[in-house]
Formats: structure tokens, sequence, C-alpha cells
């Protein structure tokens, strides 16, 4: 991920932080994250909610 994240502040309390979002994104959409026309579409949303979910479920 190019951008700056929250996880700077995350990192004195864990050592492991992924720097990135798992969402297929166009380069126009890159180019409006935090601008009044960011978006994601909505099958694109559900894979990246579905990435995390497997994600949780597998650090056990």
């Amino acid at each position: 991920m190019m951008a700056a994240t929250d996880s700077r502040h995350f990192i004195a309390i864990c050592p492991r932080i992924y720097r990135f979002a798992p969402l297929r994104m166009s380069k126009d959409q890159r180019a409006a994250i935090h601008s009044y026309d960011e978006r994601v579409g909505v099958k694109d949303f559900h894979d990246g909610v579905t990435w995390y979910r497997r994600l949780l479920q597998n650090l056990a």
C-alpha cells in the first residue's frame, strides 16, 4: 500500500501489521482515495471482507 495507514499507531503493541487492503481498485478509484468521490465496488468490497474472514479463521 502506497498511502499512509493507521497501522503506525499500533506498531508499539503488535509487531505483525498488514499494510495493505485486499481490495481490487482501478487507477481512478485509487486516485480518489480520501476524495469526495471515494468508492469501492460492491463485489470488490465483498471479496475484501471474505479475504479478512479467511485470515481470521486461519490464525488459530
